[in-house]
């Protein structure tokens, strides 16, 4: 829900540091609903076509590698996240030894604040911050439209998943097949990567 609201600031400022001076929810509530339901029809075409766990091996060997990060990765674990990251980059596994592993190294040394591209709007990091601006019509809408978005990315209440910000009463098997597919989804295209270098 946070991106949502987030691409709203960019669009209307065009900078990713910077936030209109109003809430959106509060003051235009008509534009918000459009732009929730908007901003959700278009997540659900370009994820579906990015998220490849309807595809064939022989499809995904065919396609440009995709891996995804997410902030709260980044956040909980930037060691993992950022070696992966390097990883893709440097088309190598085994980064002992490498460039890449002193970069990870030097970065995660650095001041918190000498690590970021641009000022934050808010200082604090939290997760799911912007639940609040929308109505439970809304956040039903989101969780039905990106349903397995929701569960692909892990933010499903599975279990005691600290990231489980959409509620589901019953979890479905298939959407518990692909609960954190990508995390699998990352194993194979750095695999892939790195073999294709070997």
């Amino acid at each position: 829900m946070d991106v949502i609201q987030s691409q709203a600031h960019l669009y209307n400022t065009f900078v990713h540091s910077a936030k209109v001076e109003y809430n959106f929810f509060e003051c235009y509530p008509e534009w918000w609903d459009f732009w929730v339901k908007e901003t959700v029809k278009y997540m659900k075409i370009w994820f579906s076509s990015h998220m490849r766990n309807k595809l064939s091996q022989e499809q995904k060997d065919q396609m440009i590698p995709i891996t995804w990060t997410r902030f709260e990765d980044l956040v909980a674990s930037p060691k993992d996240s950022l070696t992966d990251l390097m990883r893709v980059f440097v088309g190598l596994h085994d980064l002992e030894g490498t460039n890449a592993e002193r970069n990870v190294q030097r970065v995660l040394d650095m001041e918190i604040s000498k690590t970021r591209t641009y000022k934050l709007k808010d200082s604090k990091v939290t997760f799911n911050k912007s639940r609040h601006c929308y109505t439970d019509e809304q956040y039903n809408f989101i969780k039905d439209e990106l349903k397995e978005v929701i569960y692909y990315f892990g933010y499903a209440n599975v279990g005691d998943n600290p990231y489980g910000y959409y509620d589901y009463e019953e979890h479905d098997p298939e959407m518990l097949e692909i609960f954190n597919g990508y995390k699998s989804n990352n194993i194979e295209m750095i695999r892939r990567i790195c073999s294709s270098t070997d």
